[in-house]
C-alpha cells in the first residue's frame, strides 16, 4: 500500500524497463519472506495467518505443480524473472524511493537574514510539491537574481571572498535566465504561486539585512549557500520539465490573427514548443544552473539483493524439508516388486 500510493506516483514517469524489474524484483521477494515467515510460525498459539485460505501447503505438495497456485510460488516466479539486476539499475531506483518532506518553516518570518533562510527554505519545498507556471518561473527567478546579489553583498561585509564570488556568479546566472524567460516564454498549466510568494519573501527579508547593516554569520552564509544550491536543482528540473513536456512554449516570429476585425487582422506572437533550434540558449542557461547528472553511481543494492534472494531460498528450502521431508517419492512398479521382494 505505501509503495502504491507514494512509490508509485513519484517515479511511474521516469522509470525504465530495467527499473520496473528491480521494483518487481524487490516486492516479489519481500512477499516470499513474509509468506516464509508465515509458514514458519502458524502453528504458534495465537499466531494470525496473512490469509485465512493460504495455500502453502498446495505449493509443496507432491501433487503435480501448477504454474503459479499460491502467493508464495508467484512471488518465486516473479523473483526468477526479475533476477540478474546490475548494481546501476539498483542505485539509480534506490536514489528514487520516497522520502519524507520537510515540515515548512512556520509563517510570518523574521526580516533579516533569518527570514531570508527560512523563505528560502519554504521556497525549495514549494518547488518539489508543484510544478510552476511559466509565469512564476520568472516571478522566482527574478527574485532570486536579486536575493543572489544582496547574499554576495552581505558575504563581503564580513570578508567571506569566496561566497562573493559564488553568490555572484549565481547573480548573474539568474539574470541570463531571467532574460531568456521575460516576454518570451509563456504556458498556462502549472501553479507556483505559493513558490512566488516565498521567493518574493526571501527577497523582502534581505533588502532588509542589507539596508540595516546587519552583519551574517559564517553560519547562516553556509545556510544560503546549501539553499541555494538545492533551490537551483529544482529551478533546473522544473525548467526542464516544462520543456520535456511540452508546457513552456517559446515565440519567435508574429502571425495574423484568426479574428478579422473590420476586415483587418492584428499580429499576434506564434507559440511553439521549446526545442534546441527555436530556443538554444535556454538549455545552456539551465545547465550553468544545475548540470544533470551524468548517470547513477554504482553501490551495493544489486548484490545485497542477491544476498537477501539467497537467504530467502534457503529457508524455504529448509522449512519444505523439515515439514515435508527431502521430496515426495515416486512410487514406481519396479520400487514395488522390489519392497515385495524384500517382504517375502
Amino acid at each position: 500500500m505505501t509503495g502504491r500510493e507514494r512509490e508509485l506516483p513519484i517515479v511511474a514517469d521516469r522509470i525504465r524497463f530495467d527499473d520496473a524489474r528491480v521494483l518487481v524484483r524487490d516486492a516479489a521477494d519481500l512477499t516470499w519472506a513474509l509468506l516464509a515467515l508465515d509458514a514458519r510460525y502458524f502453528p504458534l498459539p495465537g499466531w494470525q495467518r496473512l490469509s485465512k485460505k493460504s495455500k502453502w501447503q498446495d505449493a509443496y505438495s507432491t501433487k503435480d505443480p501448477h504454474l503459479v497456485d499460491s502467493a508464495l510460488s508467484a512471488a518465486q516466479l516473479c523473483s526468477a524473472w526479475a533476477s540478474g539486476v546490475s548494481n546501476a539499475d539498483a542505485a539509480a531506483v534506490d536514489r528514487m524511493g520516497y522520502r519524507a518532506p520537510s515540515a515548512l518553516t512556520p509563517s510570518p518570518y523574521p526580516l533579516g537574514l533569518d527570514g531570508a533562510i527560512a523563505a528560502q527554505h519554504n521556497l525549495f519545498l514549494r518547488l518539489g510539491a508543484e510544478f510552476p507556471s511559466a509565469d512564476s518561473l520568472t516571478a522566482i527567478v527574478r527574485a532570486q537574481r536579486v536575493v543572489s546579489a544582496l547574499a554576495a553583498r552581505a558575504a563581503a561585509d564580513v570578508d567571506a571572498d569566496d561566497l562573493v564570488a559564488r553568490f555572484g556568479r549565481r547573480a548573474e546566472t539568474y539574470q541570463r535566465l531571467m532574460g531568456m524567460l521575460v516576454d518570451r516564454v509563456a504556458g498556462p498549466l502549472g501553479r507556483g504561486q505559493s513558490a512566488v510568494a516565498e521567493a518574493e519573501a526571501a527577497q523582502v527579508a534581505m533588502e532588509d539585512a542589507v539596508g540595516t547593516g546587519e552583519r551574517a554569520s559564517l553560519d547562516q552564509l553556509g545556510w544560503l549557500r546549501r539553499l541555494f544550491t538545492m533551490t537551483d536543482t529544482f529551478v533546473a528540473a522544473r525548467t526542464r520539465q516544462g520543456i520535456e513536456q511540452q508546457r513552456y512554449l517559446v515565440w519567435n516570429e508574429l502571425t495574423l490573427s484568426e479574428v478579422d476585425l473590420g476586415g483587418k487582422r492584428r499580429a499576434v506572437r506564434k507559440y511553439e514548443p521549446i526545442d534546441g533550434r527555436n530556443h538554444p540558449n535556454l538549455y545552456a542557461a539551465v545547465k550553468a544552473l544545475a548540470p544533470v547528472t551524468e548517470g547513477p553511481r554504482l553501490g551495493e543494492g544489486g548484490p545485497r539483493r542477491d544476498d537477501f534472494t539467497r537467504t530467502v531460498e534457503t529457508a524455504g528450502e529448509m522449512d519444505r524439508a523439515r515439514r515435508y521431508g527431502s521430496g515426495p517419492v515416486r512410487d514406481t512398479g519396479m520400487e514395488r516388486r522390489d519392497r515385495a521382494g524384500l517382504a517375502r
